[in-house]
């Protein structure tokens, strides 16, 4: 390489004669910029010295930080996202009959995944009903109806209130069933004050409107049975006098009425039954309850909804009748019931889904024993609100 000396040109602060301008050519001609000139080798290593090992470290430890403060986020994220996803429900148990008679008592029991509430129980019925039935509307509101003196009454609690309100009543109607379907119930069967009439007769109460219609009747009368919704259906299952008829209806196609969807392999009255998912498709399951040929407990058994056929299991010692089922998450709870012997045991049952066996849960108990009670899988947003001051005093003596 050769260096050559130009003279720079209008350079403020310096004279013509003595300013320069070091320039750079190559062997090939080529014009490099003016100034120091650094070998290659020099250059690399300035560069390399502009960040201390010192501060090499301190950012190698802050990244290491924000690594692991991402990694506590992400876990925590997902923690949280799974608890959500399962704290979703709890068994809210209403009415029925106790050691020491009929009662109006309403308890929320817990299955442990509901954070901890502040908010006051719900509280007890208005009055005590017998032969109660009910379910959990869409709107937020839990629907009971049962008789009464000298006729069957119906309350409303809605979520947020601090009191059951009236919602209509009706004739004397034993030993119906309610099953829902969105914000709609439907008051089914039953028998009148001699128990040995049933009744064929379908209500429909819409929560919107807040009032009672006549809807579809059942092909014959049926009582002690018991109804049960999924996918917009409603399945009414067992009861006397056969027991083993199951009928669907469609409430969106009201004209075709209830129809004769499948028959069980074992009849039986006084049962429970929901809806349990399966991979291989929804089942109806009905669980407890007493065989009318018989009066003996009645196995535990699978209909399939999706395809014909029905599976049982074995009866156990501890079948009870009067009993509520309540699905959640694909876990069945026996809540209540009578046993063969007579108790009225406040443990609840689940149900071993693979061999359809029952087993004490682990979780969940009732503050007293019950049967002919209503049992509703209600979210855990569902709560009551203190009664205001005055309603207090308007109630004092």
């Amino acid at each position: 390489m050769t260096y050559k000396a130009l003279p720079m040109i209008n350079t403020p602060g310096c004279s013509r004669d003595n300013a320069t301008e070091l320039q750079l050519f190559s062997q090939q001609g080529e014009r490099r910029p003016a100034g120091l000139v650094i070998s290659e080798n020099r250059r690399q290593t300035s560069h390399n010295q502009l960040i201390s090992l010192p501060a090499k470290l301190v950012c190698a430890a802050g990244l290491l930080v924000i690594a692991t403060c991402a990694v506590i986020l992400i876990v925590t994220h997902v923690d949280q996202g799974e608890q959500a996803q399962e704290a979703q429900f709890s068994v809210l148990v209403v009415g029925g009959l106790t050691s020491e008679g009929i009662t109006s008592s309403v308890e929320d029991v817990s299955l442990g995944l509901c954070p901890d509430r502040e908010s006051p129980p719900i509280p007890d019925l208005p009055q005590p009903l017998t032969d109660i039935t009910g379910g959990y509307l869409s709107s937020g509101a839990v629907l009971v109806c049962g008789t009464g003196e000298q006729s069957t009454l119906c309350f409303i609690f809605r979520s947020s209130s601090d009191m059951w309100e009236s919602a209509g009543q009706f004739r004397i109607r034993q030993h119906s069933a309610m099953g829902v379907v969105g914000d709609t119930a439907y008051l089914v069967g039953g028998s009148t004050s001699d128990v040995n009439v049933g009744l064929e007769s379908c209500d429909v109460y819409s929560d919107l409107e807040r009032t009672w219609v006549p809807g579809p009747a059942l092909p014959i009368p049926s009582h002690h049975h018991c109804v049960a919704s999924y996918d917009g259906q409603l399945y009414s299952t067992g009861g006397k006098p056969h027991g083993k008829a199951v009928y669907s209806l469609d409430p969106g196609l009201p004209h075709v009425g209830w129809r004769n969807s499948s028959l069980t392999m074992h009849p039986r009255y006084s049962h429970g039954c929901t809806v349990l998912p399966a991979q291989s498709g929804p089942n109806l399951l009905l669980a407890g309850g007493l065989a009318p040929d018989t009066g003996k407990c009645a196995h535990t058994e699978l209909v399939s909804l999706n395809q014909e056929g029905q599976t049982a299991g074995e009866v156990q010692a501890v079948c009870r009748s009067g009993a509520g089922l309540v699905e959640v998450g694909g876990r069945v709870f026996m809540v209540g019931g009578e046993r063969s012997d007579g108790e009225l045991p406040e443990d609840l049952l689940e149900l071993d889904t693979a061999s359809l066996t029952w087993h004490t849960a682990t979780t969940g108990r009732l503050g007293m024993g019950r049967q002919g009670h209503v049992a509703l899988r209600i979210p855990c947003s569902f709560h009551a609100t203190k009664k205001p001051k005055f309603h207090k005093l308007l109630e004092m003596p």
